[in-house]
């Protein structure tokens, strides 16, 4: 005997209650998940690398390629500051400044001091190749130091006291640069400055 339809549609409705009334039961909430302290703070950045001081200028390249100069004039002028707490600077330039740079006396050299961040406690020494010539900039804190003789007290000084140890710099550098093969010239005056100018801005 066939069932009725309508028997039929009562039997398929008794049989999915029950998986009809699961489906209408709350579910529970799903625990949360706990972060990792590693996802939860941030990681701490690294402090950044000082940028090094150049302590030694040459754009233009005038040593010649491979010279170990520059790298040893770095390193010993690396140390010095560290030791000393001065910072000395030395350029190698292929010209003179123009007019308008040099208009005003010192003008030039004391921008580029700024520039180096040298202009009051520390020191500069520019070459020019066309001159040939070497100027010297001294931070107003060093003056009285750098004038007088190496090893000698500081006292008083003034602007002829320091020209005239700027020309003892300058005399010692040419000096030892008489006897140096002319590829050489350049790199013994060099050496023979900044022996000279360290020796008289030590603290004594």
């Amino acid at each position: 005997m066939l069932a009725s339809p309508l028997l039929r549609l009562v039997l398929v409705g008794l049989l999915l209650a029950p998986s009809l009334q699961a489906a209408d039961k709350p579910q529970p909430d799903a625990p949360p998940v706990a972060e990792s302290p590693a996802a939860a703070s941030p990681v701490p950045s690294s402090p950044a690398s000082p940028v090094p001081v150049v302590h030694v200028d040459d754009p233009a390249h005038l040593l010649p390629a491979g010279s170990a100069a520059p790298a040893a004039w770095q390193a010993r002028l690396a140390a010095f500051e560290q030791s000393t707490g001065i910072r000395v600077i030395v350029c190698l330039r292929p010209a003179s400044p123009n007019a308008e740079e040099d208009a005003k006396p010192g003008n030039y050299m004391r921008t580029l001091s700024a520039t180096f961040e040298v202009a009051r406690g520390g020191a500069l020494a520019v070459y020019f190749a066309d001159e040939p010539d070497w100027r010297l900039w001294i931070g107003d804190e060093l003056t009285a130091r750098f004038a007088a003789q190496p090893g000698a007290a500081t006292g008083p000084t003034n602007r002829a006291a320091i020209h005239d140890a700027k020309e003892l710099v300058f005399a010692a550098a040419l000096k030892a640069a008489e006897q140096a093969a002319p590829e050489d010239r350049l790199a013994v005056q060099t050496t023979a400055l900044i022996d000279s100018l360290l020796a008289r801005l030590a603290p004594r």
